[in-house]
């Protein structure tokens, strides 16, 4: 390749470039949080929506702090920008015609950028948790419908992981940190 091939190529936008290559077809983008405890219920989630026999649901995956918060949290504006950006980028593409805001329940982004208040005041898996949740997934749904038109948007909020579910009930917070003592040695109690 010639340094003017280089420099030409430096001087196309990120999306030209990609339409050098071959390209490929998605049906979806799927914007959900970080929190290690769900990623196997988001690929548990998506899988099931697909019908028996049919070919799976072909995605694009974003993934911010507090999913569908994280684009209004003000906390990190740059945020917002990514989202509109990858959203641009999975449109053009990968041609979606879908996108799913998947929120799930117990997240620390949202107690962290103040849309919900400590734990003591609203409990995980109440009815206010919920209607938070969505709210924000309905504000971005209907600004993402607003700008296109053709994209179909589906909000879900997952529930905890039957494990997390059943410590926080069953599993004092004495207990908890007995689980994780450690002996001198460094070895468990």
């Amino acid at each position: 390749m010639s340094s003017e091939q280089v420099r030409q190529g430096h001087q196309m936008g990120f999306l030209e470039r990609a339409y050098l290559g071959k390209s490929h077809n998605a049906d979806a983008m799927i914007l959900t949080c970080i929190d290690f405890r769900f990623p196997h219920l988001v690929v548990n989630y998506m899988d099931n929506l697909t019908p028996p026999g049919k070919p799976r649901i072909t995605y694009d995956h974003v993934i911010l702090a507090g999913a569908s918060l994280g684009v209004f949290s003000g906390v990190f504006p740059q945020w917002a920008a990514t989202f509109w950006d990858h959203l641009a980028v999975s449109i053009k593409l990968h041609k979606i015609k879908q996108v799913y805001l998947i929120d799930h329940r117990d997240c620390g982004g949202y107690r962290e950028f103040g849309a919900l208040p400590g734990t003591d005041q609203v409990p995980v898996g109440s009815e206010t948790e919920r209607q938070v949740h969505q709210h924000y997934m309905d504000r971005l749904a209907y600004l993402i419908r607003n700008t296109h038109k053709d994209l179909e948007v589906i909000t879900h909020l997952l529930e905890l992981p039957a494990e997390e579910s059943e410590k926080r009930l069953s599993t004092p917070t004495s207990s908890r940190q007995a689980q994780h003592k450690r002996t001198r040695s460094g070895k468990p109690e």
